[in-house]
């Protein structure tokens, strides 16, 4: 690179002119200035006159143009490789190529006629070298106005960095495998906190990748609006080893907190599960241990701790149920809805439907559900390739982490076991229900479909006409619960995504009859 090769030319010269300077300094008290001329043959350097000073500031101009270039030529080195491909800037290389050449042609031909000083002390041979440097010096200066000015339409995007200082920063590191709606929701509370904080915090996004899918990589940077590298090739090998052994970056997206003044001194990098389960980007720029404030208290799994962030409340509306309902079997789909607008009929509770795809689910498979829901008017849906979706998912994965972290286990502690039935809907073909209210202190009430339906199917016998909603969950918590404990046989499983930490086969209990569950290895393609 040109921008290596300039430093390198100017460091070498650099010796050179400092003992020149000394050499210069013969009028100071400075005996090792006076000995080093002596020795060279330059302690005359003074007697000459204007000669000599001639010549010395003809030296010091063509540096301060030499310096001037290399300055220049290094601030393209930033710029996106693309930038020298464009059509806009044609010239931009041979440019830095013809600048290049002649700042080390000068730089050479500087340190030669230092070298020719000892001895010399003839003045029009002084008085030519010095008409020469100047020569140089102009020409060099012409080359460096020209570089400039095809580097000025790029100043504002140096200015932007710059405006960073002083900031709190985020560096965000995704892999090769960063997904769009992870990138589409942490957009989401990005906006939020801006609006919240009027700007006064930032992200740069520095994508790590073995091989670079250009269309891919557009295709996330679009979504972005905070700061990005303009190509993940422009990333220094040396940072990316960096970032890799000294952060333990595993391709697992992470944040890393910069501190003011652009350095992560005791600020460790940290993923992205406090971030989805609190729904607040701000959480993540706090000092205090987040996982300390949700699992060193009791912790139930409201609907509020799964939905707050991601499904709007309204005030306006009395209190009601909402169900959350999924599963891909159709004709369970439509039983399911019928029964709700039954016992909404019959109770006068007010139930909000909204079907969850699963998290890999493909969305043009599901059609034939989306527009059940829509013709049939049962409520909403949430798309796969949604945020909502997505966020509800990765929400329960980033609490069973930390549950994972903390050592829970889910024979011992309720949550867990919630947390694992809740994730076991997510890998099942078959339907499933979640009941709760927003607001509400009362953990969630969940079972499958087929024991959803059928205690519902026996409402009569345990809805008391006349009580609250709160009653009814109770009681609808309670006719599941018995349900479950004289069911003959069940099929209990859990598909985990490979970023949640390696689990110990020991925590792994069926959540329904706490035997240890068995493991196995499942590839999986969706297209």
């Amino acid at each position: 690179m040109w921008d290596e090769k300039l430093v390198i030319v100017a460091a070498a010269f650099a010796v050179n002119y400092g003992e020149f300077y000394l050499l210069t300094q013969l009028d100071t008290p400075d005996p090792v200035a006076k000995n080093m001329a002596f020795l060279k043959q330059l302690q005359f350097i003074k007697e000459i006159g204007s000669a000599s000073q001639n010549l010395s500031g003809a030296i010091n101009e063509l540096i301060h143009a030499i310096m001037t270039v290399i300055k220049c030529v290094l601030q393209f080195s930033v710029l996106d490789p693309k930038y020298f491909e464009s059509e806009e800037q044609p010239s931009a290389p041979t440019e830095i190529t013809r600048a290049t050449y002649w700042t080390i042609y000068s730089v050479v031909t500087c340190g030669s006629y230092i070298a020719k000083l000892v001895g010399l002390r003839n003045q029009n041979t002084m008085a030519e070298m010095t008409s020469q440097l100047k020569t140089l010096a102009s020409k060099v200066s012409s080359m460096q106005k020209v570089l400039q000015v095809k580097f000025s339409h790029r100043k504002h995007e140096i200015g932007r960095i710059n405006s960073l200082k002083g900031s709190n920063v985020w560096l965000l590191i995704s892999g090769p495998d960063a997904c769009h709606a992870e990138m589409k929701t942490l957009t989401k509370l990005y906006l939020k906190l801006q609006t919240k904080e009027q700007n006064r915090y930032h992200i740069v996004w520095l994508p790590i990748v073995d091989e670079f899918n250009e269309r891919e990589f557009s295709s996330l940077q679009s979504l972005m609006p905070w700061y990005t590298v303009r190509n993940p090739k422009i990333i220094k090998p040396v940072a990316i080893r960096y970032i890799r052994e000294v952060w333990k970056f595993t391709n697992e997206t992470i944040l890393v907190p910069l501190l003011p003044k652009g350095h992560s001194k005791s600020l460790t990098p940290r993923t992205l599960d406090p971030l989805w389960i609190s729904g607040d980007l701000l959480s993540l720029f706090s000092v205090h241990d987040p996982k300390k404030s949700l699992w060193h208290q009791n912790l139930q799994i409201t609907l509020d701790l799964l939905l707050g962030g991601i499904y709007p409340e309204d005030s306006s509306k009395p209190a009601s149920i909402l169900c959350l309902y999924g599963g891909e079997d159709i004709k369970w789909i439509e039983d399911f809805t019928t029964m709700i607008n039954r016992v909404k009929n019959s109770t006068k509770i007010s139930i909000d439907l909204v079907y969850v795809s699963k998290s890999n689910a493909i969305d043009h498979y599901n059609n034939a559900i989306f527009d059940f829901i829509t013709a049939k008017k049962v409520g909403g849906y949430w798309k796969a390739d949604e945020t909502h979706s997505w966020h509800f998912w990765t929400r329960l994965e980033s609490i069973f982490s930390w549950g994972i972290r903390d050592g829970k286990n889910a024979k011992i502690n309720d949550t867990m076991r919630d947390v694992m039935s809740l994730l076991s809907f997510n890998g099942s073909y078959k339907g499933w229900a979640v009941f709760g209210q927003l607001g509400s202190s009362h953990k969630v009430v969940k079972a499958t479909g087929e024991v959803v339906l059928d205690v519902l199917l026996r409402i009569n016998n345990w809805w008391k006409a006349g009580t609250n909603v709160d009653s009814f969950m109770l009681a609808l918590n309670q006719q599941i619960e018995q349900h479950l404990k004289v069911q003959k046989h069940h099929c209990y499983h859990i598909v985990l995504p490979t970023t949640v930490p390696r689990v110990p086969d020991e925590m792994m209990i069926c959540a329904i009859c706490d035997r240890k569950m068995g493991k196995y290895l499942m590839y999986r393609c969706c297209e």
